[in-house]
């Protein structure tokens, strides 16, 4: 399989490790984290209007909740995150085996489970 036509980048992120990319189809926004930078991105394409929150320590992912916050992927623990108030609320703290370890990589399925 081969791709043809132009590419072209929606947005000069200059993140250090931009991941966890979830589109927002109510808002018609594009999000993604930079993870060591612990920031999360909105970017709405057909305005090219963006924002931008940070929080304390990493961020590893980002998935949409039902009622618009964010379930955010923190290094130890998992919270929702409101973007009209930037009230962050933690659900949950998760202990590693090994302190150096982080969150990483989540979504929310099908089923509403993060």
């Amino acid at each position: 399989m081969s791709l043809t036509g132009a590419f072209a980048a929606l947005a000069d992120t200059g993140c250090a490790v931009g991941e966890s990319p979830l589109w927002d189809a109510a808002r018609q926004a594009l999000l993604w984290v930079d993870i060591p930078m612990g920031e999360i991105h909105e970017l709405t394409p057909a305005t090219g209007a963006r924002r931008l929150w940070r929080l304390e320590g990493p961020v590893g992912s980002i998935g949409l909740a039902v009622d618009g916050r964010l379930v955010v992927a923190r290094r130890h623990e998992v919270g929702l995150f409101a973007r009209a108030t930037g009230v962050y609320e933690t659900l949950a703290q998760v202990l590693p085996p090994d302190p150096e370890l982080r969150l990483n990589d989540g979504k929310v399925g099908p089923d509403g489970a993060f």
